[in-house]
């Protein structure tokens, strides 16, 4: 699909503060999949697997992810916002995943990311966990988390923020429709839960099984000297692209 104007009004709202307060970041940049490559913060892990055009497709119908160039993340605070689409149908072929760690498939456990904490998403009518959340410390050992709710299909954002020793994931979060909320927030301390991950391995990375699920926006905001007044900035990011995704869902609300 093509970015829309309210993609790209949700994106700006995402960036203002860190555009107005460029200083404060080490790095500010996102990705609108508008190809035919990814920008140069960007890597696929598997180079080929991906189709860019206003949003990025899986070719393959496996596992494959794409994460930033860096591996350094565990060493900055940082905010990253993703933006994605689910079909209704496809069970566990269609499936979306957003996380922290070396963004690599475990092919021991069905080629989901290994030595990594993630979010998995999944298509509606799967007969198994719809959304949750797996710690892999390694390839070959998963904790995952029971199921934690039915996104259901459609477009859905996922926040990932860390903040001293928090890391917070965040799915739809702020995200009222029609008085029904979807959202979820999940919080864990890095040194506690995170300890496997190093400068080598840290990076953001985002991936999808099969060519239903769309991933329509990705931003990255991180400060490599974390100070009181970026805490509050870096929160203000994720206000900022929470309430920019809500018109964007309110909107589609409106015109269905």
């Amino acid at each position: 699909m093509t970015t829309s104007f309210f993609s790209l009004l949700r994106v700006c709202a995402f960036f203002m503060l860190a555009g107005c307060l460029q200083a404060q970041f080490s790095s500010v940049f996102f990705e609108e999949f508008n190809g035919p490559t990814l920008s140069s913060e960007w890597e696929e892990t598997t180079p080929g697997t991906y189709q860019f055009d206003g949003d990025a497709t899986n070719l393959t119908g496996n596992r494959v992810y794409i994460r930033t160039a860096a591996s350094d993340f565990i060493d900055h605070d940082f905010s990253m916002m993703v933006q994605f689409t689910l079909p209704e149908s496809g069970g566990a072929n269609q499936s979306m995943f957003v996380g922290f760690g070396s963004g690599l498939p475990d092919g021991s456990f069905f080629h989901e990311p290994h030595t990594a904490i993630y979010f998995r998403a999944t298509a509606p009518d799967f007969s198994g966990e719809k959304l949750l959340y797996d710690i892999s410390a390694s390839a070959g050992t998963h904790q995952e988390s029971s199921n934690l709710l039915n996104p259901g299909g459609g477009t859905h954002m996922v926040v990932l923020t860390r903040i001293g020793d928090t890391f917070t994931m965040e799915f739809d979060a702020n995200a009222l429709v029609e008085g029904s909320s979807v959202e979820l927030t999940q919080s864990f301390s890095v040194a506690d839960t995170l300890d496997f991950l190093d400068a080598t391995n840290s990076y953001l990375f985002l991936g999808t099984g099969g060519s239903g699920v769309s991933i329509d926006v990705a931003a990255v905001a991180l400060s490599a000297v974390p100070e009181p007044s970026t805490y509050a900035m870096m929160a203000g990011l994720v206000v900022l692209g929470a309430a920019g995704w809500h018109r964007r869902r309110r909107q589609a609300l409106a015109a269905a």
